[in-house]
């Protein structure tokens, strides 16, 4: 495919202003993809990183106040601790067009309603970054649950987990957030992915929801580390079973229809359709597909939404939506933890 010649007297695209706040995992990846699509003129927001620590960053700045000092954004990009989420989106509002918020959105639906209200009424776009939507397989599935090929969906599953040890080799996981409370962390919150492409997948909120979640493993931390949920969403119930406990790693998800069944498998890198018959066809496979993959698709989606080419692909209700599911989650099946 060679697509169309550029025209000699076409403008350029623009570059916009792009800061990235948080230098962890997932700010150095947003950092990296950003830079990666030549759009971006990227700087940072961090304590923990400076001069020459990331390719690519055009200026560094020790925190988010001294950055909203130095003019207007066309994006930021939160990606600090999930407990900084929320009063950072704030400080944000009316210092950038768009505002692209790692997941969850905040650590309770505390006070987020009503910053999502003044993000609107200072027409300040707030997208979530649940980047598993930009999964082909899910897309799939999504689109084979809208188009009815699987008849009416009756059953959910979804299940994913890892040690969190492993999560991120070299480092200590008690100095991660996950593992902390006071910074947001916990399976419900940090593996809300789950339940975000879950619902994306059916289309619908639930109506009911059960919980079991606690500290299930010897592990030193204080959060939850293993939940079940169960969702009533129409006539479909979903589990969502997380984890960070186990050895061997686990994400997949089993959509169940009166005609038909689609099975993903991460691990497997393939999505298949099951019918009644025993027979089986492939709908998708890549070997080679990864999780910088989803980060790479994501940012370059949020370069539409900046170019005005396409809308939020997480909206902020939607990830309020989310976080009051993984609240009451915790109310339900964790009571003691007072979320």
């Amino acid at each position: 495919m060679t697509g169309r010649r550029p025209d000699r007297h076409e403008e350029p695209s623009p570059r916009f202003r792009m800061l990235v706040v948080g230098c962890g995992c997932a700010g150095r990846r947003h950092v990296r993809h950003a830079v990666a699509t030549g759009r971006l003129a990227v700087s940072v927001a961090s304590r923990s990183c400076g001069p020459g620590s990331l390719a690519g960053v055009e200026r560094y700045y020790s925190a988010l106040d001294e950055a909203l000092r130095d003019g207007t954004w066309d994006a930021i990009v939160i990606a600090s601790d999930t407990h900084l989420h929320l009063p950072q989106l704030s400080a944000a509002l009316g210092r950038a067009r768009e505002i692209f918020v790692e997941k969850p959105l905040a650590a309770s639906s505390a006070g987020l309603a009503e910053v999502l209200a003044r993000a609107r009424d200072m027409r300040t776009g707030v997208s979530v970054a649940y980047q598993w939507r930009f999964h082909p397989a899910l897309e799939l599935t999504r689109r084979a649950v809208a188009e009815g090929r699987l008849g009416r969906i009756h059953l959910m599953q979804v299940t994913v987990g890892q040690l969190i040890e492993d999560w991120q080799p070299g480092r200590d996981y008690r100095m991660s957030y996950a593992a902390r409370r006071a910074a947001g962390g916990g399976v419900v919150l940090t593996l809300s992915h789950e339940l975000d492409y879950a619902l994306w997948i059916l289309g619908m909120p639930p109506s009911r929801m059960r919980a079991l979640c606690g500290r299930f493993s010897s592990l030193e931390h204080d959060v939850e580390d293993a939940a079940s949920m169960a969702l009533e969403c129409g006539e479909a119930l979903v589990t969502v079973c997380l984890d960070m406990v186990r050895r061997v790693p686990r994400r997949e998800v089993r959509v169940c229809g009166r005609e038909a069944e689609m099975y993903w498998c991460d691990a497997e890198r393939r999505l298949v359709l099951e019918r009644p018959d025993g027979s089986a066809q492939v709908e998708w496979e890549d070997a080679r597909f990864g999780r910088e993959d989803l980060f790479a698709a994501q940012m370059r989606h949020w370069v539409a939404v900046l170019d005005g080419l396409a809308p939020s692909p997480c909206t902020g209700e939607e990830g309020r939506r989310v976080v009051e599911i993984c609240g009451r989650a915790l109310a339900e099946g964790m009571p003691e933890q007072g979320r």
